[in-house]
This record gives structure tokens, C-alpha cells and sequence, in this order.
């Protein structure tokens, strides 16, 4: 199915009332909501959006690449990792990580994926120039399939970093191409 841009072309549709169970009885407590509606509505979403949570185990390792303790001009410690899942040949993600220096305790993350590579989010020369396939996209500098030095920043206004930090939370991104082998397709 074809994702759709345009409002105007969205078909009419009804949501579902969350207060009523798939049987079409009405919740009428929080004993009926915990033991019936919620895993109702959590087999909805691992069936329908997010996936089933997998059930062998993962051999998950990290790489520690860079740390910069000093990044966003002392703020912020910015650590690069490359998380392996599996043995051999394993598909891997890199994951950008800023975190506040001045914190007491640990701090809050926003997690998000981004869509052009993690040096996309904020024009940094020291954030690793992702090596993924990504889509040819020349007006946000991925040429050939590759980002460029031209791609820095470019979805920097999506990611408001120094606010994030100033006020005391940390963020977590990866490209959301990037748990695909280098150099596979963009399928």
C-alpha cells in the first residue's frame, strides 16, 4: 500500500472507541481495562504497527567510537556507538548519543530516528559522516547514494539540540536505514 502526503486523499474512516472491548462490551472498570482492554489494544499495535518483541536471544555488543565530552562548546558529552546484533556478518546501528554535563543524576532521552544520516541533525564537523545507502536526494546533499559534507545540519531545525541540553535532557538518534548492511539497496 502506497503511503498517502495529502490530506484531501485520506479516506473517510471511524476510529475505534478505546473504551470498548473488541467483543463490543463496554469497559466499565480499571480491572476490565487491565485484563482484557490493554492486552487487547497491545496485540492490536505488535500485530498492526510496531511488530512482535522477538523471542530468541540477541547477541547485542557495542563499539565505543568517539566520546567528545567537550561538544556543543562544553555542554554536552557526545558519544558515538556502533551497536552489533548478532555474530559474523550482523546487521549494526550507529547511535549518536548527547548527553547534559551539567546533570546530577541521570538524565531523560528523546529516542528518535532520523531520516538522512545522524551528522544530519546538527552541522558539527565532528559528527561521523554516516558511509549508509541512503536515497539520492542532491537538494540535501546525498549524492550517489552517499551523504556529503553538504548533508551536515540539514535536519538540524527538527532536532533542537542546545535546547535539549540547556534544559537537561539527553538525545539518542540513529538513521533509520542504518540497521541494513552497507552497500544493500534501499528496499
Amino acid at each position: 500500500m502506497d503511503s498517502i502526503y495529502d490530506e484531501a486523499r485520506v479516506p473517510a474512516y471511524t476510529l475505534p472507541n478505546p473504551l470498548v472491548l473488541n467483543n463490543g462490551s463496554a469497559i466499565t472498570d480499571a480491572r476490565v481495562w487491565n485484563a482484557q482492554r490493554r492486552p487487547e489494544l497491545l496485540e492490536h499495535f505488535a500485530r498492526s504497527v510496531y511488530g512482535r518483541t522477538p523471542t530468541d536471544t540477541l547477541h547485542l555488543r557495542f563499539e565505543q567510537r568517539i566520546v567528545d565530552a567537550k561538544a556543543l562548546g562544553g555542554a554536552a558529552t557526545r558519544i558515538e556507538l556502533r551497536l552489533l546484533f548478532g555474530q559474523g556478518s550482523q546487521p549494526s546501528m550507529d547511535l549518536l548519543l548527547y548527553l547534559p554535563n551539567r546533570r546530577l543524576q541521570p538524565s531523560p532521552l528523546f529516542v528518535g530516528l532520523n531520516f538522512h544520516g545522524n551528522h544530519a541533525i546538527h552541522p558539527d564537523s565532528t559528527i561521523t559522516l554516516s558511509s549508509q545507502w541512503m536515497p539520492d536526494t542532491p537538494d540535501t546533499g546525498v549524492v550517489g547514494h552517499r551523504a556529503t559534507e553538504a548533508s551536515r545540519g540539514v535536519e538540524a531545525s527538527r532536532w533542537p539540540l542546545e535546547q535539549i541540553i540547556a534544559r537537561g535532557y539527553g538525545l539518542a538518534t540513529a538513521y533509520y536505514e542504518s540497521t541494513k548492511k552497507s552497500g544493500v539497496s534501499g528496499d
